[in-house]
């Protein structure tokens, strides 16, 4: 729908600048996201002889608990940063 945002209360009209740099911000918030999913997938992996160090067989657990407060970080850190650059007027 053409000029949506105009429909939607505390939207304004955004520079080309400021939507590149949001985009650009959107770009890196899919690099992080499949990033994470690439660490993720480690969790319960079982290494063998050649990767282990050492040469001892290890099953890999990542803290759940860090991993998961990490990626909120990263997500609530993402959406501030890109409401600083398009400031809307609500809450």
């Amino acid at each position: 729908m053409k000029d949506q945002h105009k429909k939607i209360s505390g939207y304004r009209e955004l520079s080309q600048l400021e939507i590149d740099a949001i985009n650009k911000l959107k770009r890196l918030g899919e690099e992080m996201e499949k990033t994470l999913q690439e660490v993720n997938a480690i969790h319960g992996r079982i290494l063998t002889e050649e990767e282990a160090s050492g040469g001892i067989i290890t099953e890999i657990k990542l803290d759940r608990g860090w991993f998961n407060e990490g990626k909120k970080d990263m997500q609530k850190g993402l959406m501030c940063v890109i409401r600083s650059v398009a400031q809307p007027t609500t809450f």
